[in-house]
């Protein structure tokens, strides 16, 4: 299938928008693991989630949630970036893994 990556999520998956279907599809690439850029859990954007209640500033505070990043998760991901973002691919489908996900080969 046709695509252009619209976006990189992780070193590893992607957002496709499919030609001619006009469609977004999350795609995993085959065969390739990378390093999550994730740190306390969640995704370093720039998104605003509003102000923490007291519970979460205690909670974050308390040091017990902290998940350092894998090293070298930014450094996939910016790799992947300027290999693939904005650019047109052709998706081959691999595989499907126990949760459903499908895994593609990336052209």
């Amino acid at each position: 299938m046709e695509a252009i990556v619209e976006q990189v999520r992780d070193g590893s998956s992607l957002r496709v928008y499919l030609l001619p279907e006009f469609q977004f599809v999350q795609v995993f690439v085959a065969r390739i693991q990378v390093p999550s850029e994730e740190t306390n859990g969640e995704n370093n954007n720039s998104e605003s989630r509003g102000p923490l209640t007291s519970a979460q500033r205690i909670s974050a505070s308390s040091g017990f949630n902290e998940v350092s990043p894998d090293p070298y998760g930014r450094e996939a991901k910016h790799f992947t970036e300027i290999h693939v973002l904005n650019r047109d691919v052709r998706i081959v489908l691999e595989d499907v893994d126990k949760f459903s996900n499908l895994i593609h080969f990336v052209y």
